[in-house]
């Protein structure tokens, strides 16, 4: 809600200073990420629900499993943003008549950068941590520089096709599926790496695409078995996979989906693709456009998304924390 500094470390046992460092340093990286962005990514109130999922005791504590939801508005935005499914742990150790923290992790993007790019068991863990946490800041910096070039040299270009994809029902069914699942006619990934490239191939599909077992590429799906054959059964990766899906939209040709890849992210409307990257330089997310964010005088100033795992409805690109993004151009087939 504030760019102010807030001191987490308080909260941790004496005994577990570097998995508090780790936890405060995660925090500070989100600030400084969202401080750097130019659209106003502070809120005025926001709403969470943790729901405890799993309570392992041990002698003296408990391991806490747990998963956070929550709901804001962002400063510069109309819509209220949605996120659920936010995968937690946190240890927990007696003191005195109460407990504190002895470890704490998130499954979120900068939480990721600190806790999988730090050493444990470092001798210095404070002058590590924050070398690390520069070393994500430069390379944030860099990614924010080719954002704003490309915002300001925002050039649409039309591919031919024989159908257009249907953007409105893309967007319905966007909308409708970002924070649960259409179970009952696809399988739910979430327990086999993510649910992501899942949910942005059915957004797809629903805008009219057809599966594509034509051509020397493929992309459908039938079950859950992977299978790469034109037969019709099984699951192509480029259904579900974020860079298999990649791969098909820029090398396939003739029948099936006609698209772009690498396009310009401001030019991203209802049912386009993007897919996010970490520190690595691996594109690891699927997110699906709802079409861009407009200022009072009609500029384009963010992209609208959702997403599965983890679920996110109405939430802007620029609160991801980032340093890779690409756009997949979905035009139709």
């Amino acid at each position: 809600g504030t760019w102010e500094e807030k001191d987490l470390t308080k909260w941790f046992a004496e005994d577990h200073e570097e998995e508090a460092l780790v936890c405060q340093t995660s925090y500070d990286l989100l600030v400084e990420m969202r401080s750097l962005r130019e659209n106003d990514l502070r809120f005025k109130n926001k709403g969470v629900t943790v729901t405890v999922t799993q309570v392992e005791e041990f002698e003296g504590g408990y391991n806490v499993y747990f998963e956070e939801a929550y709901k804001c508005k962002f400063n510069f935005m109309k819509e209220t943003s949605e996120t659920q499914g936010v995968e937690c742990t946190m240890g927990l150790v007696e003191a005195g008549s109460g407990y504190e923290i002895s470890y704490y992790t998130r499954e979120e993007d900068f939480y990721s950068y600190i806790a999988e790019g730090y050493r444990v068991g470092s001798d210095n863990p404070k002058e590590e941590l924050l070398a690390l946490k520069e070393t994500v800041i430069k390379d944030f910096e860099k990614q924010l520089a080719i954002m704003e070039n490309l915002k300001a040299n925002i050039e649409y270009e039309e591919l031919h096709c024989d159908v257009r994809l249907d953007r409105a029902a893309a967007e319905e069914y966007a909308l409708k599926y970002a924070l649960t699942r259409n179970s009952d006619k696809w399988y739910v990934f979430d327990d086999l790496g993510g649910n992501c490239q899942n949910f942005g191939s059915q957004v797809i599909h629903a805008g009219g695409v057809p599966m594509d077992r034509k051509g020397d590429e493929v992309w459908k799906y039938y079950d859950i078995e992977s299978d790469e054959s034109k037969k019709r059964k099984g699951r192509s990766p480029s259904w579900s996979g974020v860079t298999n899906f990649y791969e098909y939209a820029k090398t396939n040709t003739g029948y099936g989906l006609c698209a772009k890849v690498d396009a310009n992210i401001y030019t991203a409307e209802a049912g386009d693709i993007m897919q996010v990257g970490d520190g690595t330089g691996d594109y690891v997310h699927t997110i699906v456009s709802l079409g861009p964010i407009k200022d009072g005088d009609g500029n384009i100033i963010d992209i609208n998304t959702v997403s599965n795992t983890t679920d996110r409805k109405n939430y802007p690109l620029s609160a991801y924390n980032c340093t890779y993004m690409r756009l997949i151009k979905i035009y139709g087939y």
